[in-house]
């Protein structure tokens, strides 16, 4: 007989009252009379007691959640060395609190937590997979019996063996490619123009590539970019390149940095926020907190525009399917709108032409962006997208009449994007045309407006910054690519340092950079420098190269320093040359390293080390990253869980994660903050910079580095520096040249942290970067990341009036709140970047600043001047006052950061006297510089007819003088502050096969762009097999893709100035396909499918064009459809940070794909059921989701179906699976950065038997 409930209480309003009054009368007698009437008080507890908790012997630690990159703040209770709990941190601005799924569930990432975190450090004892076993597999089931064949056996070893069998191995492999990583290199007159020689490597050459992801905190990344350039290696890369690599290089290009313009916390005053590409709800899910605050004040409406419906979707006013790859025409379509369609025409605003001055451009030049965007109406739009007209017309006028131009710079509309924008082909188009749309409609700079290319991992945005890239060097600056640039470096240096304004190059440097130079003396020399972009950038860069060789300790210049351009001065630089492999590219370097077009690349790889990163899921064509991986001679994985990646590894390292870690981290909206080490990692890991630190060290000890200017003898610098009017030369110092890499300290009580000291490393990014320069305190010795204050500022403090929250937003109908002394932030603690005339333009409000005479040091522009500010200024701790002034002037610009003017080098006639200093005034010893912040502390003051005096910085009461002298004023900020509307991503003549090509901008290219896309579209004939076949002969015919014989007779090409419509490499229909042809052909990689080397020839059938090509390949039961894959709420990426967690692994254990309800009903497919995706890839197994969030959408004349597959699923660690997601996305690369097609391509879809599901919920490998 079950129990019997107990009966509920007859409680009535009568008896509660009753109740209530007499224990309101028994609490007020006192104890002994309660204990008289028989009462008994409840016992009293400790604190803590009930759940069995020490609470009083509990610490609490802050720190940033590890997940996504919106950066919320967690705060971690501890006891001894395990978490205990966990919580969002209610101080933080960009979280108030509160935690997604992700957040909360992390706690199980800490091994306390988690058994199948790694421990120990292994060697793999058994063969690794053979490369063309896992080309040949044609599905996960074949795929999985070649890897569970070689499933690792491993050893576990000591740190120290770990390290001396790596040392072994690369001994043999440097050694098998000496004539790869040699210095010395003889005179050639192009890369070396030295009689004696020239002693550098190439960067692109070294046979390792180095892969540390996003993972690693700020000096993590700085310290790997700066190991690989002491070694030699621009083979380096991280999975940067795979996510947003096209949003840095369509922002920068256009608007000077690639970087998120607006805080998360702004995010609350748009007014109308258009959701292209991304859906932040799932993937970045507190975010859309400060965007829900807008929509329940009524000021915010938000439109979404996706592939599939998803959470943001949910909350969207305004929701649109659109077919994936199609964003140019849709934004093309809101500037069709703007120009033809409102009335007036946004260009005849007075508010328009007012903004347009800030981004160079001639009111007629509009007319070749409007003449593209003509070409886009409604109708055109909506059969390339499957958007219905009226919906693009809704959302078009909603946009355009929520901007800047159109309200007077009161209201503003915002673009964000993330995975959707930008993995194409085409990405840098897309994210350069969303820059274009926003300049044209005056959204760029306001709080409120701009644009948000939010970011994927929590410091995916610093790694970017310090680059683990292998095409660019730390804060964004420029590789060496020959001799005549360092020679132009080393007469910079002999000139004192210039900033563009005061530079007098010679004309031998101007040729060799490029610059346009007049009135030289008759020696050539001391010539008149334009300043243009060109200059300041150059300027900009060589400024950054100084500050390397004093922060890392190295050389790079000639010998003797005061020859520059002698034939038998030496070249020496320890910067290697040229561009490596990218993290889509490096393949070829191992499996096709003598084909001609990898060398035009690189050279051969043979090692990789690897740190954070799970490249076999994560990579497009993932089988082809697979095979690579198995056929190196080395591969070394660092990471806190056994991945697949680590399958093909030759030794695992086991790492720290990102709570038990010390440092900073910067999240989408470039607000850096610190990280505390929480616990310590479990068993033998330790943190990635420790082990980065112990690769140096090991190759130091092993001798297998040694730098060029070690190879030549080169251990000191005379820092020379001539009389800008004289030939008198001066030797301010000398500097030891020794590479700097002594980071130990008692700081902190741990093995790996008092070995290398995190926070050494900020302060040397801090000197080393001048993206980063600010957020260390010289002056106060403080790390401003550490800072905590979320408290309004106050007038009179630098942007106080901006941040005060006392002006009230038109838009957003909220008080603004900037957050500025929370962290840190680059550009010089600016937070919404471009942000020039706020005060004046939204707020009618202007702020002012003295520089009284002789107090400050800035430039004559400035001294002595009281000077009004209309933006947002940042801020710069004065050399002088060591107190903090307005940094740019009036506020912040397109660009501005990258030019600069500097004090200390003053040499034009606006100097009241002439003088020259080193940055920092000059370090004679890097470690000094950083440890204690010691510099030279002297300063050339020039005299006429080559006299000249020099002061020390005591004397001009220089009180820090590593606060440097920079200054940003009206001239530098309003004048050359400008945006590039116009740039051509081909420029002028060039040579190809024998064929002599003219790039041509749109203005001559219209007349023959129709007669290309007919040429092109009478070959194909209708037939698509014919598709590559064609792209092959235009290639040999012309020499280009994109190219016809223009009128002259001569080979025209389009030069790409502005964006236009270009299909998906793999196109669901040949109509498009042929009349908007993909633009990929463009790119050397991409044409290994056009023509296959003799060793992969199944490259030609990997890549399909068009839905017919591939419905010939596709079983007879099957439907071709487009596939788009996304992140999940409750995963991460490649889901071995959420698969091996099981509080998110349960919410959604296996994998699967979402597909429309009317093509389930087609193919007879129901939810839970297993279906099959395929093409000439792979094929993959996973269950169906049948779901009306997928669409049947209408392009052109035919119906096409949309599916998307979720990619966070491997077959490493619990709730496993050999049906990779990636063995089926295309590997075709954007033309500008090589970032993979993996948001638009091809697969057919059908029932599949449920024994061909690899799914597992246990680990297939051991754990040590």
């Amino acid at each position: 007989m079950p129990p019997q409930r107990k009966s509920k209480p007859d409680l009535n309003r009568r008896s509660f009252l009753k109740a209530t009054t007499l224990m309101t009368a028994l609490a007020m007698l006192p104890s002994s009379a309660r204990r008289a009437l028989g009462y008994t008080p409840p016992k009293e507890y400790m604190l803590g007691e009930i759940g069995n908790k020490s609470l009083y012997e509990t610490v609490e630690i802050r720190g940033v959640c590890t997940y996504c990159s919106v950066g919320c703040g967690i705060i971690f209770y501890k006891q001894a060395n395990k978490v205990v709990y966990q919580e969002g941190d209610p101080d933080n601005p960009l979280n108030e609190g509160k935690l997604c799924i992700k957040g909360k569930a992390s706690i199980q990432l800490f091994g306390a937590h988690n058994p199948l975190r790694a421990r120990t450090p292994l060697i793999r004892v058994n063969p690794k997979p053979k490369p063309e076993e896992i080309l040949e597999a044609r599905d996960s089931n074949e795929l999985m019996k070649v890897l569970e064949k070689y499933k690792p056996v491993w050893k576990p070893v000591t740190w120290e063996e770990a390290f001396e069998y790596v040392m072994k191995k690369m001994r043999e492999i440097l050694e098998a490619n000496a004539d790869a990583v040699r210095v010395y290199h003889p005179y050639d007159g192009k890369i070396c123009d030295s009689r004696k020689g020239c002693y550098f490597r190439f960067g692109n050459k070294y046979p390792v590539m180095i892969i540390a992801g996003a993972k690693m905190l700020n000096e993590e990344a700085y310290l790997i970019r700066k190991i690989s350039m002491l070694i030699g290696c621009n083979n380096i890369d991280h999975d940067a390149r795979r996510c947003h690599s096209t949003t840095v290089a369509g922002l920068a290009g256009t608007v000077g940095f690639g970087a998120q313009t607006q805080s998360f916390p702004d995010t609350q005053y748009i007014s109308v926020y258009l959701i292209l590409g991304g859906n932040p709800a799932e993937a970045h899910p507190v975010s859309m907190r400060h965007v829900m605050k807008g929509i329940n004040r009524g000021t915010l409406t938000l439109v979404v525009v996706d592939p599939k419906y998803g959470r943001t979707a949910s909350k969207a006013h305004i929701f649109a399917f659109h077919r994936p790859g199609t964003d140019i025409p849709i934004m093309y379509y809101i500037l069709h709108y703007a120009f033809f369609e409102r009335n007036p025409p946004v260009d005849r605003l007075d508010t328009f032409r007012e903004y347009a001055k800030r981004f160079n451009i001639d009111i007629a030049e509009i007319e070749e962006i409007k003449d593209i965007a003509k070409r886009f109406t409604a109708e055109e739009v909506s059969r390339i997208t499957g958007v219905p007209v009226e919906k693009l017309r809704e959302i078009a006028r909603l946009f355009v009449e929520n901007s800047g131009v159109t309200t007077g710079f009161k209201r503003f509309a915002s673009i964000e994007w993330a995975m959707g924008l930008t993995q194409h082909h085409v990405g840098t188009q897309n994210t350069r045309l969303a820059a274009l749309v926003q300049l044209v409609l005056g959204n760029l700079g306001f709080p409120g407006g701009g644009l948000n290319p939010y970011r994927g991992h929590s410091n995916v945005q610093g790694t970017t910054d310090l680059c683990i890239l292998s095409h660019i060097f730390p804060g964004y600056i420029k590789i060496p690519t020959n001799s005549k640039q360092i020679r132009a470096y080393q007469e910079w240096k002999l000139k004192g340092f210039p900033d563009a304004f005061n530079w007098r190059p010679s004309m031998n440097t101007c040729k060799a950079l490029g610059l346009k130079c007049s009135d030289c003396d008759d020696n050539g020399d001391n010539c008149k420098l334009t300043v243009n972009s060109g200059a300041l950038l150059w300027a900009w860069w060589f400024m950054n190269w100084r500050r390397y060789e004093l922060a890392m300790g190295i050389f790079v210049g000639t010998d003797p320093e005061d020859k520059p351009w002698d034939e038998n001065s030496v070249v020496i630089s320890d910067l290697p040359f040229n561009k490596g492999y990218t993290e889509n590219n490096w393949w070829m370097g191992v499996l096709l390293p003598d084909d001609p077009r990898t060398k035009k690349i690189g050279g051969k790889i043979e090692a990789m080390w690897l740190f954070g990163e799970n490249i076999a899921i994560s990579d497009a064509d993932s089988k082809i990253t697979m095979a690579a991986l198995a056929a190196l001679k080395l591969l070394v994985v660092s990471d806190i869980f056994i991945t697949e990646t680590a399958w093909f590894a030759d030794v695992f390292l086991p790492a720290a994660f990102q709570y038990e870690k010390e440092g900073s981290i910067t999240n989408s909206n470039r607000w850096i903050q610190w990280q505390h080490r929480v616990v310590e990692p479990p068993g033998d890991a330790r943190a990635d910079l420790w082990v980065m630190y112990k690769f140096w060290d090991y190759m130091r000890r092993s001798g297998l580095v040694k730098l060029p200017s070690e190879e030549y003898g080169k251990k000191i610098e005379r820092v020379v520096v001539k009389h800008p009017e004289a030939d008198t030369l001066v030797e301010l110092y000398r500097r030891k040249i020794e590479p700097y890499m002594n980071y130990g300290s008692g700081r902190f009580p741990w093995t790996d942290y008092r070995e290398v000291d995190p926070v050494l490393v900020y302060k040397e990014i801090d000197a080393a970067v001048d993206l980063y320069y600010g957020q260390y305190d010289w002056a106060h010795d403080k790390i401003l990341a550490m800072r905590r204050i979320s408290a309004p500022r106050v007038p009179g403090q630098p942007d106080g009036l901006l941040d005060s929250g006392t002006l009230e937003h038109p838009g957003g109908k909220a008080p603004l709140r900037l957050f500025k002394d929370w962290g840190w932030s680059w550009p010089r603690n600016v937070r919404i970047l471009y942000n020039l005339y706020t005060l004046e333009k939204t707020f009618g409000r202007k702020d002012s600043f003295t520089f009284e005479p002789g107090k400050w040091t800035v430039g004559p522009e400035l001294d002595g001047k009281t000077v009004e500010i209309t933006g947002e200024a940042g801020e710069m701790i004065d050399a002088k006052t060591k107190m903090p002034r307005p940094a740019f002037i009036p506020g912040h610009n397109f660009v501005i950061g990258k030019y600069y003017k500097r004090a200390w080098t003053c040499l034009t006639e606006k100097c009241s006297q002439k003088t020259t200093a080193d940055i920092f005034t000059g370090a004679a010893y890097a470690e000094d510089m950083i440890r204690y912040g010691k510099t030279v502390g002297k300063i050339v003051f020039w005299k006429p007819g080559g006299g000249y005096e020099i002061k020390t910085v005591e004397e001009l009461d220089i009180r820090c003088p590593m606060c440097e002298s920079f200054y940003y004023d009206p001239e530098l900020i309003l004048d050359y502050g400008k945006a590039v509307f116009y740039k051509p991503y081909f420029k002028g003549t060039k040579t190809i096969n024998g064929k002599t090509i003219v790039y041509k901008d749109w203005k001559e290219w219209r007349p023959v762009h129709d007669k290309f896309v007919k040429e092109f579209t009478a070959c194909i004939g209708g037939n698509p097999e014919n598709y590559k076949k064609c792209v092959k002969e235009f290639l040999d015919k012309y020499g280009e893709w994109y190219a016809i014989t223009g009128p002259d007779g001569k080979v025209w090409a389009y030069s790409i100035d502005y964006p236009f419509h270009f299909e998906p490499v793999e196109s669901p229909s040949i109509e498009m396909a042929t009349k908007y042809p993909a633009l990929a052909w463009r790119r050397i990689e991409n044409l290994f499918y056009i023509e296959p080397p003799e060793q992969m020839p199944e490259l030609y059938k990997a890549v399909v064009a068009t839905y017919e090509e591939l419905k010939k390949y596709a079983p007879s039961d099957a439907e071709v459809v487009v596939v788009t894959e996304n992140r999940l709420e409750e995963h991460f990426h490649t889901g071995i940070m959420t698969r091996n967690v099981p509080y998110l692994a349960e919410t959604l254990p296996e994998p699967f794909a979402e597909i429309p309800v009317e093509l389930a009903e087609k193919l007879g497919i129901k939810s839970g059921d297993i279906v099959e995706l395929g093409n000439n890839r792979n094929k993959i197994y996973v269950r169906a989701l049948v779901t009306h969030r997928m669409p049947k959408l209408r392009i052109g004349n035919k119906e096409v179906y949309v599916i998307n597959v979720p990619w966070s699923w491997g077959w490493s660690g619990a709730h496993n699976s050999f049906d990779v997601a990636n063995t089926i996305s295309i590997l075709v690369m954007d033309i500008v950065t090589t970032m993979q097609e993996t948001k638009a391509f091809l697969a057919w879809v059908k029932k599949a038997s449920p024994d061909k599901y690899t799914y597992q919920a246990k680990p297939r490998i051991q754990v040590f």
